[in-house]
């Protein structure tokens, strides 16, 4: 019964072309998934206490979902974080996932989120691949049974690239990498007339999580850089083989059939305006990690060699050994296998025009990822290409088709039917492929292909004296081929796998501890007030203050660069905006500098295996008046003042702020005039002033305040400046009269500003730029989508059913 035509049988009998598409891709969605989730438990291993990915999603991603659950779960609570690194940026360097927020919202734990997003984004790519290796099969009648399914799923779902990246915990570059098969999925589609509502639900979540995500850009801007090059030179192909008469016709078709992949990224960036605009400002800005007009990164992290690429043509590690640290093999091995062949022959089958763009784009990526003689020559002219430090990720997208384009060759050899009868011999000798050395396996596989290739071109390579060896013309089919290739590829992505890491457990027991802490040092429940570790817990790095939920200055984290500038000069190393690990313990070169603007009160250490907690005397308190404003010609100078007045330190910081030359200071904040602070200002009674209390909310990453100024005098909150961070002085007696404060950076990071005379309340927050026009512009993308999706509906007529 696996073998009925099911696009035919619907249409037969129902008469609906439309229900039939649909049906099929539930089917495709239905199976897809039980295969993934059983693959996971059978094949992998998987625990449901324990994480699918390590590295960076429980470094970075276990922690910022934690934070997530206490902040909220709109991009617009999540703003700034108040637990890591003095306080920095979160929407506008990281952004903010809708799925993973919608998965915390609903009580899921930080590991089943992670897992359950893996499986999703398996999801989505194998009903990519399938949808592309089905629209474009040649054969009149699409028989879709359950075994095709299995072995289609395997083969993308499980593709060994993608193991690289789900093992690390770079499973946010996975979604920017999807950007280019769905595209062609849905110019595919629409040019056999079988778009489908899931087709268009599916492309339009892929284009949406890019504008909502800034790591998700970076596979994105290669997905498009690749299309764009194939793009231009495919045209030129056509122009100079087309006639002058037909060119206009054929740019008319072009437009036409990119117009709802156009449509559908136009309405994904206008419904995450607001969140998008705010990443987009963030990205142009002096305080951008990566910025667009600055010094190259591009090979700063790691370079592709010639023996990368030629280890990337096998599945195995076995059969090409590069030496290089493992933490550095999924940046540098990207595992394509006999699917190049197999891809090859069905490009040549579909459009033998575009296999002459092959080799352009092979020289352009081996100049690019490889660092060769001209590479300084597209980098210069090609915009972009200088941000990204990991170069050969630009193959990913590449490599992602290869499964639809093998699915669609293997699935259209000419061989006898699937059946299970039949095939059942053979079923076992594909499962002991398990139990085989991964090099003898690469052996089997190769010559599997090879004999496959052979026969599509005619050699004889199975007849021997007009006798069929082992009758295998009667025993293999397309289907089982499909499944050999595709179990293979399983076992492959189990090879690149890491250890699963028991982190619902290790989560609950931090969470014990810190709760211990903060029980026995109430004060630690504010996060302004904040620790320093002499230990670092595995395997969240340095991001343990999320875990505890008690603040410090280290993180594994894109802080601010004026907090990043200030770590580097005084902890004495090279300055770099990719830096990411921020680091302070009590050995730490000027810690009492440290501690003392930051506020460290206790140090964390073990002592024989148990956690202990030592007082910090060096720290002025979470915010403090200062007598006089001191600018600096330099960051250097600052510190060199400090360390000149290490006896004194805690006086000398308290009672001189010091600031940037030129850093505009409003010391009359109840008045519209200013002034630019150039040379050192005294200011009387401030050494009178104090703070009754200060308070700090998670939820809201707000700090409320209690003040008492004798005069004007200038506030510092340790906490690192930035420009979304906005703030109000209310009077104490007259709650109506509301300033908004001018805030500039003190001590070169962290928060000051001006408090006139008097007793108030302040507040400080984070406040999102969210213009009147952008949520004009969401409507107008649900129009559109609304017209993507009923579009599809009119014009859903498959080619197999005309």
């Amino acid at each position: 019964m696996f073998e009925k035509n099911i696009l035919e049988t619907i249409y037969d009998k129902k008469k609906n072309i439309f229900a039939s598409l649909l049906l099929i891709d539930i089917k495709i969605l239905i199976i897809s998934s039980i295969v993934i989730v059983f693959t996971w438990i059978i094949f992998l291993g998987l625990n449901p206490n324990y994480s699918i990915a390590n590295g960076d999603a429980i470094r970075a991603l276990i922690p910022e979902i934690l934070e997530m659950a206490s902040r909220g779960y709109n991009w617009e609570d999540n703003l700034f974080n108040l637990l890591r690194s003095g306080g920095h940026k979160v929407n506008d360097i990281s952004g903010l996932i809708l799925h993973i927020s919608i998965l915390n919202k609903l009580g899921l734990s930080p590991t089943n989120t992670i897992n359950l997003t893996i499986f999703f984004y398996q999801l989505v790519f194998a009903f990519l691949s399938i949808k592309l290796s089905l629209v474009l099969s040649t054969k009149e009648k699409n028989i879709l049974s359950i075994w095709d399914l299995v072995g289609m799923t395997w083969l993308s779902a499980f593709a060994p690239i993608i193991s690289w990246r789900i093992f690390n915990g770079h499973i946010h570059l996975l979604l920017g990498s999807f950007c280019l098969i769905t595209t062609i999925v849905l110019i595919c589609c629409y040019r056999n007339k079988s778009l489908t509502p899931i087709t268009i639900l599916l492309a339009f979540f892929v284009y949406s999580s890019v504008f909502q995500s800034a790591p998700y850009m970076q596979t994105t801007y290669y997905s498009f850089l690749l299309a764009g090059i194939i793009i231009i030179f495919y045209f030129l192909l056509i122009l100079l083989t087309r006639k002058k008469s037909k060119i206009q016709f054929f740019v008319k078709e072009f437009i036409d059939i990119i117009s709802i992949p156009a449509l559908l990224v136009i309405s994904a960036l206008l419904i995450n305006t607001p969140q998008f605009l705010n990443i987009l400002l963030h990205s142009f800005s002096d305080q951008a990690h990566r910025l667009y007009n600055s010094s190259s990164i591009v090979y700063s992290y790691t370079t592709a060699t010639c023996l990368d690429w030629l280890a990337s043509i096998f599945w195995s590690q076995e059969i090409i050994k590069v030496q290089r640290e493992f933490f550095l093999l999924h940046e540098t091995n990207y595992p394509i296998g006999p699917l190049i062949i197999f891809a090859f022959i069905s490009l040549w089958r579909i459009c033998p025009r575009i296999l002459i763009l092959i080799p352009l784009l092979a020289i352009f990526i081996a100049i690019y990822t490889m660092n060769l003689g001209p590479s300084q020559i597209l980098i210069d002219h090609i915009p972009g290409l200088n941000m990204f430090r990991v170069p050969a990720r630009i193959v990913i997208p590449l490599i992602l088709l290869l499964p639809a384009l093998s699915i669609n060759f293997i699935r259209n050899l000419s061989l006898n039917p699937f059946s299970l009868r039949r095939s059942l011999p053979l079923l076992p000798i594909i499962l002991l492929m398990f139990f085989i050395p991964s090099w003898i396996r690469e052996i089997i596989i190769w010559i599997a292909a090879i004999w496959i290739i052979a026969r599509c071109v005619g050699f004889p390579v199975i007849n021997y004296r007009n006798k069929t060896i082992l009758n295998f013309e009667q025993l293999i089919s397309p289907t089982l081929l499909l499944i050999f290739f595709a179990f293979n590829s399983v076992l492959a992505f189990k090879e690149r796998s890491m250890e699963f890491t028991d982190t619902q457990n290790s989560l609950n027991l931090f969470k014990t501890i810190g709760e211990k802490i903060k029980n026995e040092h109430a004060d630690l429940r504010e996060l302004l007030n904040r620790v320093a570790y002499d230990f670092e817990i595995i395997p969240y790095s340095l991001n343990q203050s999320s875990i505890f939920k008690i603040s410090s200055i280290d993180g594994y984290v894109y802080s601010g660069i004026r907090f990043n500038q200030l770590y580097s000069t005084l902890l004495n190393i090279e300055f770099s905006r990719q830096r990411l690990l921020y680091k302070i313990n009590s050995a730490s070169s000027n810690f009492d500098i440290f501690s003392l603007l930051y506020n460290i009160r206790y140090i964390l250490y073990f002592e024989k295996d148990h956690l202990e907690i030592r007082d910090n005397k060096n720290y002025l308190g979470a915010a403090w008046f200062s007598s006089k404003i001191i600018p600096f010609s330099s960051l250097d100078a600052m510190k060199q003042a400090m360390v000149a007045n290490r006896e004194m330190i805690e006086e000398y910081i308290k009672q001189n702020m010091s600031v940037n030359a030129g850093t505009n200071v409003d010391t009359n904040i109840d008045t519209k005039d200013s002034n630019k602070i150039i040379t050192s200002q005294k200011f009387n009674n401030c050494a009178l002033s104090y703070v009754k209390n200060i308070h700090s909310d998670i939820k809201k990453s707000a700090i409320e305040m209690h003040v008492v100024s004798m005069d004007k005098c200038p506030l510092t909150v340790s906490l690192n400046y930035n420009e979304n961070i906005k703030g109000w002085l209310i009077k104490k007696n007259n709650p109506n009269v509301r300033y908004p404060i001018n805030f500039f950076p003190a001590y070169w990071s962290l928060i000051g500003f001006m408090v006139p005379e008097g007793e108030y309340e302040i507040i400080i927050a984070p406040k999102a730029f969210i213009p009147w026009w952008s949520r004009v512009a969401q409507l107008c993308s649900f129009l559109i989508f609304l017209f993507c999706f009923l579009f599809c509906y009119r014009k859903s007529r498959p080619k197999d059913v005309q």
